[in-house]
Order: C-alpha cells, then sequence, then structure tokens
C-alpha cells in the first residue's frame, strides 16, 4: 500500500462479477461497445472538444462517407518467388478537400498533441505505416494519391484538438 495515499477496496461478491461479466456480453451481441459511465462521459467531453475545433468540425462535416473498406492486393517478393499479398484498410472518413480526395483519421493521444510530441505518437504507433498504406491501397484502388488529415484530441482534460495532415504520393510509398 502507499502511505498518504487514500483507497477505496471493494471487493465484488461472485455473483456481482458474474452479472456484471453477462451485462458485458450480453451488450456485446447486440452489437454494442461496453463501456463504464465514466469511459463513456470522457468519449462525451472528447467529442465536444473535436467539435469545437473549426478545422476538426469542419473535416468532419463536409460531405463524404464514414468507415470506407479497402481491399486490394499487394505484389511482393518473398525469397525468390513473387507474391500477391492480400490487404485491407477503414479509412474513418473519406472526403474531398480542393476537388481531391481526402482521408481524415481521428485519433487519440494519452501524450499531447503538440506537433512534436504527436510526430513521436506518429512513429510509435505505426500512424506513418497506415498512412502510406491507405495511400497505396486508394491508389491500386482509384488510381488517384490520398492525403490523410489525423485529427487527434488528448484523451485527459481539457482535451486539447490539433489536426496534422500527412501528403503522401502512392508511388513514393
Amino acid at each position: 500500500r502507499l502511505v498518504g495515499s487514500e483507497m477505496c477496496i471493494r471487493d465484488s461478491t461472485k455473483a456481482e462479477q458474474t452479472a456484471h461479466r453477462e451485462a458485458k456480453e450480453s451488450a456485446r451481441a447486440e452489437g454494442k461497445t461496453p463501456v463504464t459511465a465514466e469511459q463513456a462521459a470522457d468519449v462525451d467531453r472528447m467529442a465536444e472538444a473535436v467539435l469545437a475545433h473549426d478545422e476538426a468540425r469542419a473535416l468532419l462535416e463536409v460531405d463524404g462517407r464514414s468507415e470506407v473498406s479497402m481491399f486490394w492486393d499487394e505484389e511482393t517478393t518473398l525469397g525468390w518467388d513473387n507474391a500477391t499479398v492480400p490487404c485491407r484498410g477503414r479509412i474513418d472518413r473519406l472526403t474531398e478537400h480542393n476537388g481531391a480526395p481526402l482521408a481524415v483519421d481521428l485519433k487519440t493521444t494519452g501524450k499531447s498533441s503538440a506537433p512534436i510530441p504527436w510526430r513521436s505518437a506518429v512513429l510509435d504507433y505505426g500512424y506513418d505505416v497506415q498512412a502510406a498504406a491507405y495511400g497505396r491501397g486508394y491508389h491500386a484502388i482509384t488510381g488517384d494519391p490520398l492525403p490523410m488529415a489525423h485529427i487527434v484530441v488528448e484523451k485527459t482534460r481539457p482535451h486539447i484538438v490539433a489536426v496534422s495532415y500527412t501528403h503522401l504520393r502512392a508511388h513514393e510509398t
């Protein structure tokens, strides 16, 4: 135990644990994601912060489609053999900006949404690889390049929001 820190220890009964597990399983069976009241409140605050950010709001409200799935094949060499690798991706929001396609991806961060810490998170979590793969996939399907806008919202209050752009051309990825 930590000296000087207040604690609330709650022992749950076997029946409470079973009821909680069954409620979660039931929610999942209905296609819902079970969350605590505290988690739901955090999500609501983050959503409000995103919609209060003019640029982020504009990216989400412009005409487009949400959760767009892509399926394509990549040709590659494995050892001495050529191979076809099936690939897939799901774009959070596919829209247009200045007449060109734009992928909008919403990310949360436990760190800062400021440019330098965000660049570090991009590398740590492979978001640069994701952007490149989505760009390659979109180009394979349509022949067009696909830049990506990341809407980044901090998980902790005051839920600061930033928008970061990745401009990739399919032939450079």
